[in-house]
């Protein structure tokens, strides 16, 4: 009488959407419990759902046949799904729930994302994970097959978007972003490749360009004239650089020890303290912050798919970045030895934790031979995901995520390349990273969010390169910024946001590093931050060095304005605009609390603030 009423237990009644009419070998909807995943929130759902997934992946691959293109639906009927692996989801393949009760969660002891859209199966081959046995010692690899490093030579890339290794580690239940890190320790074990590398080259690290050294906060890579390698540090004060002569070694290890507090920065290769040349180093420096440029193995900035130039051809041995000093410095030429006058090994330097608080992270290198994405391990031991990526898009079909709950210590979504990704009715949670970030590819459009609750300990919203529409959207909770715009365009209409925690800077911050044109436009916005506000303003705008920007705002509606009452922000904050008369800002009918002036900075903007528009003070 009730066919869509399955009596699972004595105890519970089971809910479950009705199936179509159509065969389950045609039909394009995929029920995940058809395929073995549980409600039970205690029970790992992984490979079930990863299996539902690939049939709907087939399905929606299959030719078209009435001019449209196919698709196929993932359906969660109500209920708890544990996964403990991120979902790629496949191009076209649209993803269904019953409304906030049917819920996915990432298992709680790691940060992986628990969706990916929009980048393209690598098929990793064995030649791009080759054995460290051999290459390490036996410390670290006993064995052939206990370790498997990456090698870049087949056009494999690696991006990390919310790891320690780039946002900074995770310590007292806050994101730090490098911020202030006046200790700054690096281990690295490479294969170089015949030849050796070219000049002017990155190698890995985080920032836009090694050309223009802009490092954000660290980035290895090769000098412009004697090839040397070099790292670079960004520092609140300038850019500062230490380079070193590699050896005519084909496996290179090499540590860098940089006591930026002290001024002191030393090197060794392959055990032996060596000759470093630095440039700009000086006491009482301090790492910048960086909450925008992801992890690259083999590249470096934003780009991957885009550029046509394959990524720096090398074997990754080995990596541990941390923020307290490990080894005695002494004079060049002398021994490696450790602080703590234990023994020294690879082991030690590439994979050890010990200290939790002062590492930062490293790759474990253990992972299964063909996985699409790698672990990194922060200090903390919660595994975060960097994706592994050769030059492939992956997300031409349109896409839809639509009433559904995500959870995870990581970013609830990814978003790759995409093209026409809508999210419906959705609750996305990110308890460290953000609710929906980037996978930093080509330009994606339109992103639209319907009827959200979003809320990170990174950001709500972090998106580069995109084109983005937003209508009655919640941001219910924030880490540094509330929304997060790198090189993105954005139309919000009716947003409401309600906390802002103590280490938030801004409600809507935007980052240049668009392709074209910018247009930002806040439309009926009531940002209700009641015990706290940002540090910064809530609204903080960086011109577009080489394209047109737009910043709109009306009918705003704000509490603080500042961490308190008694410190208040401008409501906008603009950056200095690198060409005049590229950058325009027009504000009006904002209402707010205290506030230190409607618009702060903009040299070079264009700003419009209509008299009658501007409500000075208490609404």
């Amino acid at each position: 009488m009730y066919p869509d009423v399955r009596l699972a237990e004595p105890s519970r009644v089971d809910f479950v959407s009705p199936a179509p009419s159509l065969p389950q070998s045609i039909s394009p909807w995929v029920d995940v419990r058809l395929h073995g995943a549980s409600i039970d929130p205690t029970v790992d759902s992984t490979g079930p759902i990863e299996s539902a997934f690939r049939r709907a992946g087939q399905l929606a691959s299959r030719p078209a046949t009435s001019g449209a293109p196919p698709t196929a639906v993932v359906k969660f009927p109500a209920g708890g799904y544990k996964i403990s692996r991120p979902i790629f989801v496949p191009s076209g393949v649209e993803v269904w729930g019953d409304g906030w009760c049917s819920r996915v969660e990432m298992s709680g002891d790691r940060r992986f994302p628990a969706f990916v859209y929009g980048v393209a199966e690598p098929n990793v081959q064995p030649d791009d994970r080759p054995d460290l046995f051999g290459i390490l010692d036996t410390s670290a690899a006993p064995l052939a097959g206990a370790r498997r490093g990456w090698s870049t030579a087949g056009g494999l890339a690696i991006q990390g978007q919310f790891t320690s290794a780039n946002i900074g580690p995770y310590i007292d239940e806050s994101r730090t972003y490098w911020e202030g890190a006046e200790s700054f320790t690096l281990d690295l074990a490479i294969v170089v490749p015949e030849g050796g590398f070219p000049t002017s080259t990155p190698l890995l690290g985080c920032g836009r360009s090694c050309v223009v050294n802009d490092p954000r906060p660290w980035a290895v890579w090769t000098s412009p004239t004697t090839g040397w390698i070099v790292l670079s540090l960004g520092t609140t004060d300038r850019p500062i650089g230490f380079a070193t002569a590699l050896p005519a070694d084909r496996v290179v290890k090499l540590s860098w020890q940089v006591d930026l507090k002290a001024g002191v920065a030393t090197c060794w290769i392959n055990g032996v303290q060596t000759g470093l040349v630095v440039d700009g180093l000086k006491p009482g420096m301090k790492l910048t912050a960086n909450s925008v440029y992801p992890l690259h193995i083999g590249r470096q900035g934003l780009a991957v798919a885009t550029t046509k130039e394959p990524p720096t051809s090398f074997t990754l041995a080995g990596l541990r970045l941390g923020t307290r000093p490990r080894y005695a410095v002494s004079s060049q030429g002398s021994a490696q030895t450790r602080i703590d006058g234990r023994t020294l090994d690879d082991a030690y330097r590439f994979f050890d934790r010990t200290d939790q608080r002062g590492t930062v992270g490293f790759f474990p290198f253990d992972d299964p031979a063909g996985q699409r994405w790698l672990r990194w391990t922060p200090g903390d031991g919660l595994d975060e995901c960097v994706l592994v990526m050769r030059g492939g898009q992956g997300g031409g079909k349109p896409a839809r995520l639509a009433d559904l709950s995500a959870w995870s210590r990581g970013p609830a979504v990814l978003l790759g390349a995409v093209l026409d990704w809508r999210g419906d009715n959705l609750r996305l949670q990110s308890e460290t990273g953000a609710a929906v970030g980037s996978v930093p590819i080509v330009m994606s459009y339109p992103i639209t969010f319907r009827g959200c609750t979003l809320s990170g300990g990174d950001a709500a919203v972090s998106l580069s390169q995109a084109i983005i529409a937003m209508r009655d959207c919640k941001i219910e909770s924030q880490g540094r910024d509330g929304i997060r715009l790198i090189g993105s365009s954005l139309d919000a209409t009716n947003t409401f946001a309600s906390f802002c925690p103590p280490q938030g800077l801004a409600f809507l911050r935007s980052f240049p590093g668009a392709e074209g044109d910018v247009v930002i436009r806040l439309d009926r916005a009531v940002i209700d931050y009641e015990d706290r506000g940002p540090r910064d303003a809530l609204i903080v705008c960086d011109a577009e060095p080489q394209h047109p920007m737009m910043l709109r705002v009306s009918d705003l509606s704000a509490a603080l304005t500042g961490v308190d009452a008694d410190h208040p922000n401008p409501i906008v904050r603009l950056s200095t605009a690198p060409r005049a008369g590229l950058a325009k800002a027009v504000i009006g009918h904002v209402a707010s609390g205290k506030h230190n002036g409607l618009v702060a900075g903009g040299a070079g903007w264009m700003v419009t603030v209509p008299p009658a528009h501007a409500i000075p003070q208490q609404l």
